[in-house]
């Protein structure tokens, strides 16, 4: 509970704001905002935070640190930005007689999943009943649902209505700045990356035909460029292809070329001339590091149970797919667990 006089502090700040629009030397007249809070402010900030907080307060829903095949469902919250997650049993499809057209892909296999086995349902439900008990609008132009399903017998294409309009069904998603497929593959989230780079490269050409120095061209690269290319590296790294690694190295050549010119040999001996590891390196030692960091958080440590024995070792989970076996936490856990390899 709150102390009253930080209520009313709070109360203060929000109330009584008044605004005034400037446009070179003409001002409009003065008006009253009876909603929303200072924008770039940190106290604005934190009472957001306060009331968007509460859409996590769902009885069935388990924190993120509970693995998501044990809670069943679960709701991740990014400032204003809501994730709903739940795990499906394909035993609980039915078939349906009559397969509307055009028939998109996951209808194929002529199932679908009734309301009363749909846990999703129940989760967007709490979130429009929050959005409207604190006077917000659950936007469904920006809404959609993905489906994660490697099953080829049992299929089914989700239809979930919010306000009686129809969310549609995404093959990908852009989450806090990196691509997710439902075929959880890593090549489109590993395309923007690179196009990203590449767009930036112009930078340290045209600070080289300004005679930018050697040290000057490193730095912008060190801060501008290659930072995209480790951005939630911890997520996808164990899970790239070798064309995907291939393609990021890529741009590191390109930006040994740039600064090295006439001086390039090969890519080798660029990165001892310049004392730059490879981007493969970087993001192991990246991963190590995030590994070693999580495992010892009381939030994420039940992510990785130890041994009976209780020794240093960590328990490797079983992995029937090499998709799940090649994932984050299985990934870090071999890490903890060999950490010199």
């Amino acid at each position: 509970k709150l102390p009253g006089w930080i209520l009313k502090l709070i109360a203060s700040y929000l109330s009584k704001r008044k605004l005034i629009v400037r446009y070179k030397d003409c001002s409009s007249s003065e008006r009253t905002l009876n909603c929303g809070a200072p924008a770039g402010t940190v106290l604005g900030v934190i009472t957001f935070l306060i009331q968007m907080d509460g859409i996590k307060a769902f009885p069935i829903i388990q924190s993120p640190e509970v693995p998501l095949t044990q809670s069943g469902n679960i709701i991740c919250k990014y400032i204003d930005d809501v994730s709903a997650a739940a795990v499906i049993d394909l035993k609980c499809l039915k078939e349906t007689q009559v397969m509307p057209k055009p028939v998109v892909y996951h209808n194929r296999t002529g199932h679908y999943l009734s309301n009363e086995n749909n846990p999703i349902i129940e989760q967007i439900k709490h979130i429009t009943d929050f959005a409207t008990i604190n006077q917000m609008k659950f936007n469904t132009r920006k809404s959609h649902m993905m489906l994660f399903s490697r099953s080829i017998s049992k299929d089914f294409q989700p239809e979930i209505y919010v306000d009686g309009s129809l969310l549609d069904v995404y093959d990908e998603a852009k989450i806090l700045g990196t691509y997710l497929t439902s075929d959880l593959k890593w090549k489109r989230n590993t395309l923007n990356i690179e196009s990203k780079c590449m767009k930036k490269i112009w930078m340290l050409r045209r600070i080289r035909e300004l005679g930018g120095s050697q040290d000057d061209l490193l730095m912008v690269y060190k801060r501008q460029i290659r930072c995209l290319t480790e951005l939630a590296c911890p997520v996808w790294n164990s899970s790239l292809t070798l064309q995907d690694i291939n393609k990021l190295e890529s741009i590191q050549k390109v930006v040994c070329h740039v600064i090295l010119g006439q001086k390039y040999k090969s890519f080798e001996n660029a990165l001892q001339k310049l004392g730059i590891p490879t981007l493969k390196e970087r993001r192991k030692a990246i991963c190590t590091k995030f590994a070693k960091r999580t495992s010892k958080n009381k939030k994420f440590s039940p992510w990785f149970p130890r041994t009976k024995r209780g020794n240093s070792r960590h328990v490797q989970p079983f992995a029937r797919t090499a998709v799940y076996q090649n994932s984050a936490i299985p990934s870090f856990i071999n890490i903890l667990n060999n950490p010199a390899s």
